[in-house]
């Protein structure tokens, strides 16, 4: 209760005692309750401090049992003085006529103080003398001590904020505009606190990514705060490093703020980046070790696989050899015990030609294999005349099927291009290789039915080839490997098929030596079908040249001579009997040196030049020779075949080249021709 309502109490009880008013002690009764229960004690005092009015509020609350005990006081008497400054505020009261909120220490009857409030004004007559004061105080000890706790939270607050090992700082919610900021603040980011306090962190550029701006933005709209979001920071200098922030918003002093938090993690983090990147290496390490010991087992699988297939192409190889070689050996020994036997002679000498055939097939092969792995093999480009290729391995089958006892099966090549596009620009020899070999494969596996092959033009810059067959065909997971050396289908209990293992594999190397690919489609029980293209190249279509006669299959020459260069004698004497109804006379050496001297101190008409001798390279001695005797016929042999052999040969200033073993028709037609030349 006010001084105002206490007043209006007071005129009420004068009222009653005055004796004016109806119900007078019901009055009294009704004012004095509402005086001593209000929970404000109230007072009235004369002006030298006697206490004429006091309520049981403030009479409890200064530790008496009674108004009466307490009216024997006063309030400016010793020991019962609010405070020391009583005087003064009692002045206060008589300059100003009242006092409002004044916080004392009041003193109590056992001696102890209580805080109060308290509030009084004087009472005046109309002549303005002070008759009396009427006072109100407030027990203020528990808000008291309230307010220090308070001011005692905000001193280790503020201590807190500013020593926090935690750079921290109060901005203005949503724009950032900072309030104040602790050290650890002002130490990390290198600004000092002028700089800092008043300016918006957002630009003072303290992130180093534009992208965390937005996400703090999008979290505070979304949650209402930031919760250990990693973000980079930047100080002054524009140094980077890593940290947690978090933002939430507090109340102080009656105004909303945002507490802002950044805890460096920049250590913990590029340790993390350190371990991830360690990880990563250790991962990448780890799965070079898992590729590399899967490649290892894979090597091993295919190191024991390639043995598997060397022993038994060896063991193959010692067979395809040795059965030839038993064939030629045993009918050779036959030959001089059939002397007088003309048709056994010939019959043994058709099988031992045969069969050194056959041995050279697989000599051929070896080679070609060799040459193709080393890259040593070359494409010779020349006219080739489709009709005609297909002619020539038709004929040369035909024979074939006779021999190995076929003639049942159908065998046919067709070409299909238009007649415009029959001759084209390829490596003759290589693409007839081809077509041996697929060809040659086909008879082996098939019994029965047809094999026939062919070629188009797709149109499309592409010639594409084909072969198929009606034999026992490949099953699905052993086509894969068909064409990798010395592989062999298993030919099954009941048939032998021969072989070195190799034909597949060298097709595959000469198709792609050619520009090509080759694939295949192969149905067990039903057949197999080759398809393989080549660039398509055409020249200009030449008029066929006349047919000219063969030369005599032999001429006698009885006044020239030919000087045999050969280390082998065996070979020597075996051109000696090829040429020896031409009344040639014969000379022969086995050192390069020696056909020099010869050849240039004698009169030599043709030279028969092996490449390999012991002293030095045919094709050089060739080439001293040609500087004395210009116009020699230089023929160079040797038992490489390849068209680079023939081109070196021709560089070197022979005449012409032949290739080892030396077939008896070839080399009479040449001979022939090379000396009918000279008589002409």
């Amino acid at each position: 209760m006010k001084l105002g309502a206490l007043n209006q109490c007071y005129q009420k009880f004068i009222s009653f005692i005055s004796g004016k008013g109806k119900g007078l002690k019901e009055s009294e009764e009704r004012y004095r309750s509402i005086f001593d229960n209000s929970t404000i004690g109230l007072y009235r005092t004369t002006p030298d401090g006697k206490i004429l009015l006091a309520n049981r509020t403030l009479i409890k609350k200064l530790g008496f049992s009674s108004f009466e005990e307490l009216s024997f006081r006063n309030l400016k008497s010793p020991g019962f003085e609010p405070s020391y400054e009583r005087n003064q505020f009692l002045e206060l009261i008589e300059k100003n006529g009242e006092v409002l909120g004044v916080e004392e220490v009041w003193k109590c009857r056992d001696g102890s103080s209580i805080f109060m409030r308290e509030s009084a004004r004087a009472v005046r007559d109309n002549h303005g003398k002070t008759l009396f004061y009427d006072g109100t105080v407030e027990d203020f000890t528990e808000t008291r001590q309230i307010i220090e706790k308070l001011k005692e939270s905000e001193k280790i607050f503020s201590d807190m904020f500013m020593k926090s090992p935690v750079s921290t700082m109060l901005n203005v919610p949503y724009i950032g505009t900072i309030l104040d900021v602790n050290e650890a603040f002002i130490r990390e980011s290198e600004y000092t606190r002028e700089e800092l306090i008043g300016n918006s962190f957002l630009n003072l550029n303290l992130f180093a990514d534009i992208k965390d701006r937005q996400q703090i933005l999008d979290m505070i709209k979304q949650f209402g705060c930031v919760t250990d979001l990693e973000v980079r920071f930047q100080n002054k200098s524009h140094t980077k490093h890593y940290g947690l922030l978090n933002i939430v918003f507090v109340k102080l002093k009656g105004i909303v703020c945002e507490l802002v938090t950044i805890i460096n993690i920049t250590e913990r983090k590029l340790t993390e980046l350190a371990l991830l990147e360690s990880e990563e290496k250790y991962r990448t390490i780890n799965e070079e070790l898992q590729q590399t010991n899967f490649e290892l087992i894979r090597s091993k699988e295919k190191a024991e696989e390639s043995d598997r297939l060397k022993t038994a192409f060896l063991q193959n190889m010692s067979h395809e050899i040795r059965t030839p070689m038993n064939a030629i050996m045993g009918f050779s020994e036959l030959l001089i015990k059939q002397y007088n036997n003309k048709p056994k002679l010939e019959k043994y000498s058709t099988i031992i030609n045969q069969r050194c055939n056959d041995l050279l097939d697989i000599i051929n092969d070896l080679l070609d294999i060799a040459k193709i792995e080393s890259g040593q093999l070359t494409v010779n480009f020349e006219k080739c005349n489709l009709n005609e290729l297909f002619q020539e391995l038709t004929t040369y089958f035909s024979e074939h099927q006779k021999r190995i006892g076929k003639n049942n099966v159908i065998f046919s090549l067709r070409n299909f291009c238009y007649p415009n596009k029959n001759i084209i620009v390829t490596d003759k020899v290589k693409l007839k290789h081809i077509f041996i070999n697929l060809i040659d494969n086909a008879f082996k596996f098939t019994e029965t039915g047809t094999i026939e092959g062919g070629s188009k033009y797709d149109g499309n810059q592409r010639l594409i080839f084909y072969l198929s067959d009606t034999g026992k065909g490949i099953p699905p997971e052993k086509q894969h490997i068909i064409f990798e050396r010395f592989a062999q289908l298993d030919p099954g209990k009941d048939q032998a098929v021969s072989g070195t293992g190799l034909g597949l594999s060298i097709v595959q190397g000469l198709i792609n030596l050619l520009g090509g690919e080759i694939n295949l489609e192969s149905e067990p029980g039903v057949g197999s079908t080759f398809t393989f293209s080549i660039p398509y190249k055409t020249i200009q279509q030449e008029q066929p040249e006349p047919v000219k006669s063969d030369f005599p299959a032999l001429t006698h020459f009885l006044d020239k001579t030919i000087l045999i260069v050969e280390d082998d004698p065996y070979n020597a004497e075996y051109i000696k009997e090829i040429l020896s109804n031409a009344g040639l006379a014969f000379l022969h050496t086995t050192f390069g040196q020696e056909a020099i001297e010869m050849a240039t101190a004698q009169q030599i008409d043709l030279v028969l030049m092996d490449v390999g001798l012991p002293d030095m390279n045919g094709y050089e001695a060739t080439r001293q020779i040609r500087l004395v005797k210009p116009h020699i016929i230089i023929i160079a042999q040797t038992a490489f075949t390849s068209h680079f052999e023939r081109q070196r040969a021709i560089e070197a200033g022979c005449n012409d080249y032949i290739s080892k073993p030396t077939r008896e028709d070839l080399l009479l037609s040449m001979v022939n021709r090379h000396l009918a030349q000279c008589l002409s």
